[in-house]
């Protein structure tokens, strides 16, 4: 007949405490390892409540039943064990389906097995009823298969643990608490069963993990009480780390003491055109062309990516580990084309504003103080130059479109376009021989037509010959248009060239005109290259490559 007894009174307790983690685990969802945490808590509690069937039951067959529900509890424990510790600790990520049916394929094989060992005995060898502290408790001589699932078990159970070992020695004073009441939570049953299994314990056959699960409890409601547990998690901690190296545009290249790449992000792996298993080992200078590893902190530098030359700002920090040592250093790479291009152009409109303009007006008052004596030459002098302002009005405004934007709404049509520019620039230069070649029916950014009236503007209005010529080109390669603008005049002078080479103009570096400035914000908005070469016998080739939009329906 049955009977209460203290064995039975704590595993009754367990089950209630283990019952009471799993509800208030289960009112923190969704937080991570909230569900898991709760899994982990009924698994115990059913396996503790099972036991207490064993205890009530005074025969083999009906102890046996109960001893194989014990085992659906006993399976899921080690299971749920480790998804909580991958979700808590911010590795949720390996949490996937795939992972989870994974790691129940030996679970459930040991379920089937387990059901069927009357035929083939793998689970459990033979199984008697022997008298222990007032019950009946079963006593079993284990089978091969025993031992595999029980040793994949503890595997499960160490490598959850260990994650909680490293969250303990490397957080805060919070997360420090919550990894030990963890880990004392964990570590009770756990050697609880290995008593157990030892058969060295006065109370041979009594299953101790299902007493153990009190502990257990203890040590948990005193993480959720006290220790934030559920409410502080290191899962938020690691993420944003994750996030804020990962997931910024900025490059980032982490480098060791011998400025060798140890791990860089996905967007530097962009801007350089490299990968991640390329790029480790390799110096720093090898990985970043044209840096320099000297003392310098921060510097700007100039990259080609995907045929444009794009600039970055670098940032170098020292890594120093706990003790103050520098153990490598962190490389970010921040794009600063656009606020490049945003400083040249102020540059150039303030050189429009206090130099062009200034000089045109002086010329204007110049001529006017002389109109009484000298008329007609005057008025034909302040017409000339009040052209001239006009057209740093509209070359101004051409900036502005840039600038912002305004005139990369709509694609044009190549051929047509160039057409257009050239009709226009036969009546503006009525001298001018203007010659087309090749022009492919295909649509580019809009800002191509800047490009190109430019470019033909320039050669034409500085072109001294006798017989003054400017030829378009266009060729489709592959997926770039290279559109060529050549003239026979005396060239564009190497102070043009190398202002803008150098980006920016100097008070003695002043160029005749903005034109070529329009040139090249226009080609780099629209992620193209502009090339300068003489042309034979005499003049100038500008070769720009351009990206095609789309081809046309003709």
């Amino acid at each position: 007949m049955f009977e209460l007894t203290p064995t039975f009174v704590l595993v009754a307790g367990s089950v209630l405490v283990a019952g009471s983690v799993a509800a208030l685990s289960w009112r923190q969802r969704p937080e991570p390892g909230a569900a898991s945490l709760t899994v982990l808590m009924v698994a115990a509690a059913w396996w503790s409540a099972t036991h207490l069937g064993t205890l009530a039951t005074e025969t083999l067959p009906g102890t046996l039943f109960w001893a194989r529900l014990q085992w659906f509890g006993s399976l899921v424990l080690p299971v749920a064990w480790l998804v909580f510790a991958l979700e808590y600790t911010g590795r949720d990520k390996y949490v996937r389906p795939s992972v989870l049916v994974a790691l129940s394929i030996l679970p459930v094989i040991t379920i089937v097995l387990l059901w069927t060992n009357a035929s083939h005995g793998l689970v459990r060898e033979t199984a008697v009823l022997i008298e222990r502290n007032g019950h009946l408790v079963l006593s079993s001589t284990w089978g091969p298969w025993f031992f595999l699932i029980v040793g994949y078990a503890y595997l499960l159970a160490t490598v959850g643990s260990l994650l909680f070992v490293q969250l303990a020695v490397g957080s805060s004073l919070l997360y420090r608490s919550q990894a030990a009441a963890l880990l004392v939570g964990a570590g009770i049953p756990w050697l609880a069963h290995l008593v157990y299994l030892s058969d060295l314990t006065p109370w041979a056959g009594l299953d101790l993990m299902a007493i153990s699960f009190s502990g257990s409890g203890v040590a948990l409601l005193f993480a959720l009480s006290q220790a934030k547990l559920l409410e502080a998690l290191p899962a938020a901690s690691r993420l944003a780390s994750e996030f804020v190296i990962e997931g910024i545009d900025d490059g980032v290249i982490v480098a060791d003491s011998r400025n060798q790449v140890v791990d860089l992000n996905p967007s530097a792996a962009a801007i350089l055109g490299t990968n991640a298993v390329d790029a480790l080992g390799k110096s720093v200078e090898t990985v970043v062309p044209g840096w320099v590893s000297h003392d310098r902190s921060d510097s700007e530098l100039a990259i080609k990516t995907d045929d444009t030359v794009r600039y970055f700002d670098i940032r170098a920090s020292v890594l120093e580990d706990y003790h103050g040592r520098a153990v490598g250093r962190a490389v970010v790479l921040r794009d600063v084309t656009e606020r490049r291009r945003h400083r040249q152009r102020l540059t150039v409109l303030h050189r429009i504003l206090r130099h062009n303009l200034r000089n045109e007006m002086t010329i204007i008052r110049g001529h006017t103080e002389r109109l009484e004596n000298e008329a007609q030459n005057s008025v034909a002098a302040i017409n000339e130059s009040a052209t001239r302002i006009i057209d740093l009005s509209d070359k101004a405004a051409q900036i502005e479109r840039l600038a912002d934007g305004r005139n990369e709404s709509t694609p044009v049509r190549l051929d047509t376009s160039i057409i257009d520019i050239v009709q226009s620039l036969r009546c503006e230069f009525p001298e001018t021989a203007f010659i087309t070649h090749d022009l492919p029916a295909i649509r580019c950014g809009s800002a191509t037509e800047t490009v190109v009236r430019n470019l033909a503007e320039n050669a034409a209005l500085h072109n001294t010959n006798d017989d003054p010529t400017v030829t378009i080109e266009a060729a489709l390669e592959g997926e770039t248009v290279r559109i060529t603008v050549g003239d026979n005049g005396p060239g564009i002078a190497p102070i043009e060239q190398q202002t803008l080479q150098s980006g920016s103009e100097t008070p003695l570096q002043h160029g005749s005109g903005i034109g070529l400035w329009l040139v090249n914000w226009a080609v780099g908005i629209l992620g193209g290259t502009v090339e300068f070469a003489e042309n034979h016998p005499a003049g100038s080739v500008v070769t720009v490559r351009l990206p095609v939009v789309e081809p046309t329906d003709e």
